[in-house]
């Protein structure tokens, strides 16, 4: 086994770092750097890229400065919407943290109804990894910036429709820098970049940071790049306690009062008009929440526009009918976030670990059977390539090879599995993609049996918190005889305001060539069982308020269930209990899953209960 091991390892690295001398490769004059501006304003000097854009525009121009706030800042979307029916001109956008994002999407053209279904669609749990160890930062944002870029008709600021500038901070000058020109996916990062959190964007030798603290709506920024009104955007948090008796608590309190006492003041000078936006309960990391906080925006800002309206008027600017937006068809950006098909430019190395749940990565089945132990591996992104690596002990080692992108539906994918008890076991085939659905199919040998596969899978979109996924896996050996099926299926209907049905069925023919994920929550397991059926009866009422912890963490979706599961093989098994399960969630991101259960074992007369930690790392 050993052996083997070492085989399958040379190979990966082989693959690994031949592709990169294959691949075409752009050498970058690192000591070329954009003319830049030094802009004194209020006794402070802006850092500004030059931008003959910004010096065409018209006067008197009007701009729009919008805030940061994480999740909140989809305020920001509604905001614009507004304007946009009422005609309000705006002639250039500043943006800084989340704020730059959503002025990035708008700037380079997309439609304000565009961009509401994208980031209502967004999977943003998906976008982030856990970046340790690592002393850059805790999770990474390749996927993010590359995300945002490859939705945008522009991809290049220089080139966007409204001239834009994402404001951030330089540390090494200790200044105030904004970005107005370069690649979407390589500027970006600067201005909503947290330190510790965020890994800092770096220029030459600067490295640039969120301004949050020092500018969180950018409207003095505005003022430096030539704007004669200024329509500034807010959305403040509201810390949910009322005492500091903890350092956390105490920091957190203090930077939220500096970016309050600093915002206003620039706000008071440079704004012209403030849209404040009630988003005080909401959290940074709300992002599941982003159609209630853009109707928020949206009516704030329609309340707000006879007294815009009036003091455009004063200034003797006019309004404009804004230019119809076609909708664009993103499906298949959003298509390739979902199934982790980004192709990133830059080479990514992941140590994995993961307990509670078995990722056997071979037989790539819908539910994970559980595991107490550890699993060890890595992860290499590098263009279309991607390699995983995982062990479980010395009882298995299995290696992923994906060729992503072979066409804009396609990927190329070999699976290898080393264990004890079955030697060594490879597939290798075609994965075909769409939105609702995959469909893979190839050749295998498993044991000392050559045969095809087909691998498909269902999945439904949700709708009303409704939704129906399902998983199949058929052998089929190389004469046409088929040689069975592994069929998995989960459903979930809404059938009342409080209470929601979800069952569940695995069934498995396979004669133990694929082993059956477990579902079955009673005290005697049958690893080779051929059927299994659970029902779960879910509470949907907030038992308890989302908790958070210094603004960046919270616990959330914590429900409770009875379920009633069966398993049948050789005999018949009935099992029925209570579960619960909450999530744990960083910045947004859902790393740990808790999930705990008590059952009664009807076959064996017998309780078990068990407290199962997913952590995904």
């Amino acid at each position: 086994m050993k052996k083997t091991a070492i085989i399958i390892f040379s190979l990966i690295f082989y693959l690994v770092n031949v592709t990169p001398i294959l691949a075409k490769e752009v050498e970058v004059n690192k000591d070329h750097f954009p003319k830049e501006l030094r802009i004194e304003e209020g006794g402070e000097i802006y850092i500004v890229e030059s931008n003959y854009l910004f010096e065409e525009i018209p006067s008197p121009r009007v701009a729009l400065a919008l805030s940061g706030g994480g999740a909140r800042a989809f305020v920001n979307i509604g905001i614009i919407k507004a304007l946009e029916e009422e005609g309000i001109p705006i002639d250039l956008i500043v943006g800084t943290s989340m704020g730059s994002i959503v002025g990035t999407m708008y700037g380079s053209g997309l439609s304000t109804s565009d961009m509401e279904d994208i980031v209502s669609k967004v999977p943003f749990e998906g976008m982030f990894d856990i970046n340790l160890p690592s002393r850059e930062s805790l999770v990474t944002t390749s996927k993010v910036n590359t995300f945002i870029e490859e939705i945008s008709p522009n991809n290049r600021l220089e080139e966007f429709k409204i001239p834009t500038a994402l404001l951030s901070y330089d540390l090494s000058e200790g200044k105030k820098f904004l970005h107005t020109q370069g690649r979407i996916s390589e500027v970006i990062q600067s201005s909503y970049a947290i330190p510790f959190y965020f890994p800092p964007h770096q220029t030459g030798d600067r490295f640039l940071v969120d301004p949050g603290i020092v500018e969180i709506s950018p409207a003095k920024a505005a003022k430096v790049l030539g704007a004669d009104f200024v329509i500034a955007t807010t959305s403040y948090d509201e810390l949910p306690y009322q005492e500091y008796d903890s350092p956390g608590r105490a920091a957190a309190r203090f930077l939220s009062l500096m970016q309050k006492e600093n915002g206003e003041e620039i706000l008071n000078k440079y704004a012209d008009i403030v849209i404040e936006t009630n988003v005080g309960k909401y959290s940074f990391m709300d992002f599941k929440l982003a159609n209630e906080l853009i109707d928020i925006g949206y009516k704030e800002a329609k309340e707000m526009l006879p007294i815009i309206k009036n003091m455009l008027r004063d200034e003797n600017i006019s309004l404009r009918e804004h230019k119809v937006r076609p909708n664009l068809d993103h499906s298949n950006k959003l298509m390739d976030l979902k199934y982790n098909r980004l192709i990133i430019e830059e080479r990514q190395f992941r140590p994995i670990f993961y307990y509670g749940q078995d990722q056997f990565l071979f037989y790539d089945t819908l539910y994970k059977s559980m595991i107490n132990k550890g699993q060890y591996g890595f992860i290499l992104d590098y263009g279309h390539l991607e390699t995983s690596v995982l062990t479980v002990g010395e009882e298995r080692i299995e290696g992923h090879l994906r060729w992503k992108k072979v066409s804009d539906n396609l990927d190329f994918i070999t699976r290898i599995k080393v264990e004890d008890r079955d030697g060594l076991d490879f597939k290798s085939g075609i994965k075909y993609y769409q939105d609702n659905y995959t469909l893979e199919g190839g050749i295998a040998s498993l044991g000392d049996k050559n045969l095809s596969y087909i691998t498909t899978q269902l999945d439904l979109t949700p709708l009303n918190s409704s939704y129906l996924r399902g998983k199949s896996n058929f052998l089929v050996d190389y004469d046409g005889g088929y040689l069975g099926s592994l069929i998995e299926g989960e459903a979930r209907w809404k059938i009342s305001s409080i209470w929601s049905l979800r069952p569940k069925v695995v069934f498995n023919s396979t004669d133990g060539k694929i082993l059956s994920p477990e579902i079955y929550r009673g005290s005697d397991i049958d690893s080779f069982f051929e059927e299994q059926v659970s029902l779960e009866f879910l509470y949907t009422h907030n038992i308890i308020r989302t908790i958070e912890f210094l603004s960046i963490m919270k616990l959330s979706n914590v429900s409770v269930y009875p379920f009633l599961d069966y398993q049948s093989s050789d005999y018949d098994s009935f099992a029925y209990g209570l579960g619960s399960e909450f999530n744990f969630e960083l910045l947004g991101v859902k790393p740990v899953d808790f999930k705990s259960y008590i059952s009664y074992d009807q076959r064996n007369d017998d309780f078990n209960f068990k407290l199962q930690l997913e952590f995904d790392y």
